[in-house]
């Protein structure tokens, strides 16, 4: 039985970490996208959802910046970074 050859694009699906996580990050914007456009997870929520480590999820977050928001600050409470499904909901967040 011939099998199909193995390309670099294989190869980069399995092993490239920059297509790894972007694979990630957006498996977890379609799970999401499934329970409403509305839905949303704070950074850390979103990291173990994804399976993409708080760190790397940081470095990547640049590169989303359309489904993220930062909540202001109440009382003693921190801002906290917000990870939205939809970037039209992010956007309404924002205020833009």
């Amino acid at each position: 039985m011939a099998s199909k050859p193995k390309t670099l694009a294989d190869l980069n699906n399995l092993h490239d970490p920059d297509t790894v996580i972007k694979r990630k990050i957006a498996a977890q914007f379609a799970a999401m996208l499934k329970l409403g456009a509305e839905e949303w997870d704070y950074a850390m929520d979103f990291s173990k959802k994804s399976g993409v480590g708080i760190a790397t999820l940081a470095k990547f977050e640049p590169l989303y910046k359309a489904h993220v928001g930062v909540t202001k600050s109440v009382d003693s409470m921190r801002p906290k970074t917000i990870w939205f499904a939809d970037p039209k909901v992010a956007k309404k967040f924002r205020g833009e």
